[in-house]
């Protein structure tokens, strides 16, 4: 199947520079998460360029559970379909045609909802590969995913107190155990 990548590259970033990059779970949404935080304090400056490349989900809902979340109810192998895609040919595509960073340490995972949880998955994982990931609003992960190699990488875990909009109704406990659990593995 084909897929859309979304690239947001900073006017400000040198053209022929390789930047750190950040990997966001769905498309368009991701990237505008991401700069709703991040392209004022690029563009002025403040903060140094940062490349964002953010990949379509699977458009329905369980098919997206899928993909992001590994214990996903009849999934089947969705989710490791979707990891080594990212892994085997969006970083590499992204690298050698965008310019992002082929280094681990400026490499980083990020995420919104189960998104989030495809993120925890990730860093946890392919801390080889990442340096940090950023989690907002985790809905269908667990502390227990947390595993011994966290501590290996950065990490932003964020959420509201009582997420209601969707589907998904998630209180805001989970961020809490999350950062918990990242916690007692030093990270």
């Amino acid at each position: 199947e084909t897929r859309n990548v979304w690239v947001w590259r900073p006017p400000n970033a040198p053209a022929n520079q390789r930047l750190p990059v950040l990997y966001m779970a769905d498309g368009l949404d991701g990237i505008f998460i991401a700069l709703s935080h991040l392209k004022a304090p690029i563009e002025s400056g403040a903060v140094p360029p940062i490349l964002v490349i953010s990949v379509d989900a699977r458009a329905r809902p369980e098919q997206r559970a899928a993909e992001y979340v590994r214990t996903y109810p009849g999934g089947g192998d969705a989710y490791q379909v979707h990891e080594r895609w990212i892994l085997e040919q969006v970083i590499p595509w992204a690298e050698r045609t965008q310019r992002a960073s082929n280094e681990r340490a400026p490499r980083f995972i990020g995420a919104f909802s189960n998104g989030a949880d495809w993120a925890l998955s990730m860093g946890n994982d392919h801390p080889d590969v990442f340096a940090g990931a950023l989690l907002h609003s985790p809905s269908g992960g667990s502390a227990n995913w947390v595993g011994e190699r966290a501590g290996a990488l950065r990490w932003v875990v964020t959420g509201g107190t009582r997420e209601t909009a969707g589907s998904v109704q998630r209180g805001g406990d989970l961020p809490r155990e999350i950062i918990a659990a990242l916690e007692r593995q030093g990270a």
